[in-house]
């Protein structure tokens, strides 16, 4: 009997612990959860990419841009109060900045734009790394997205000064006096090379130089004893 009665009581013990072990399993979920959710609403409040109105100018140029136009589509799109639909959004983000960054356009593909949207695609990909962390930095990816705001106004407005400087109109007399410099330098290397050039024999030095040389040989003549 005494066996038995401790039986039970083990056996109470046991269940007793599972109990608690799974009630403390659940509360950590709950609470895990919790901390997800509210950092999946701070992520969404802020998920706000505000671009500055485009001017005709930049329209223009960024119309056959189809990747450009892609990734301001996706990125303006806000994605549903979930975290694995925030790292899905980062993640296509990533895949496209890749894409844009390695197909600029001729007629964008200069150093001021390319190192613009080169810094984009860095803090994409800081958002990426971040985003995907188990204990996501929130004041990070913060600051990120407000880097990235900038990153996309700055390639806009450089898009735009890029159009005005090459829209500006050559004053009077401009482009002749370019021409005259471009033919005076042409001239002075003309008289350069002129200047260097070994000198060319004529033809009657060249039959004089290459005709056979007499040598004069000592006569020998009897001498008189």
């Amino acid at each position: 009997m005494k066996y038995f009665v401790s039986i039970i009581i083990f056996s109470a013990t046991l269940f007793s612990c599972s109990n608690n072990n799974n009630e403390r399993e659940i509360a950590e979920r709950e609470q895990g959860q919790k901390i997800n959710d509210s950092i999946v609403n701070a992520i969404y409040n802020r998920w706000n990419y505000t671009i500055t109105d485009l001017n005709a100018n930049v329209k223009n140029q960024t119309n056959d841009w189809g990747i450009w136009q892609s990734f301001i589509q996706e990125i303006q799109q806000k994605p549903s109060k979930n975290l694995s639909a925030y790292v899905d959004k980062v993640d296509n983000l990533t895949r496209i900045s890749d894409e844009m960054l390695a197909n600029i356009p001729d007629h964008l593909n200069k150093p001021q734009i390319g190192a613009r949207i080169n810094n984009l695609n860095t803090n994409i990909k800081y958002l990426n790394s971040f985003i995907s962390l188990q204990n996501i930095p929130l004041e990070k990816i913060f600051k990120i997205q407000q880097a990235i705001i900038l990153d996309i106004n700055s390639i806009n407005a450089q898009i735009d000064e890029l159009v005005r400087v090459t829209n500006i109109p050559k004053e009077i007399g401009e482009q002749h006096m370019i021409d005259q410099i471009i033919d005076t330098t042409r001239r002075a290397n003309l008289n350069f090379e002129n200047e260097f050039k070994p000198e060319t024999e004529t033809p009657a030095e060249t039959q004089r130089n290459n005709s056979p040389r007499l040598i004069n040989k000592p006569t020998t003549e009897p001498q008189d004893i």
